[in-house]
């Protein structure tokens, strides 16, 4: 392995995990990133879609109900409300 695959923390702090889901195909996951990251890459369909879930935040509950994979999206929304509740 090279050094320049190595990634420093410290010059990303400070970090926080957070549930993130794919606009495009409703992908969910939990990542670690810097406090002020903008959108993430999907695991799933590599696109620059990842977005912290909000489920409460009414605009993006819009923005996020209105793509395909119904049920998928209403699975993240039942695990977000459940990863709350702990």
């Amino acid at each position: 392995m090279t050094g320049d695959k190595i990634i420093g923390l410290d010059d990303h702090r400070p970090h926080t995990a957070k549930y993130f889901v794919c606009m495009t195909c409703a992908k969910d996951w939990i990542a670690v990133a810097p406090v002020n990251a903008g959108l993430l890459e999907c695991p799933k369909c590599s696109a620059m879609a990842g977005e912290v879930v909000k489920p409460y935040d009414i605009e993006w509950f819009k923005r996020f109900m209105r793509g395909k994979h119904q049920k998928r999206r209403t699975y993240v929304l039942l695990n977000a409300a459940r990863i709350q509740d702990d």
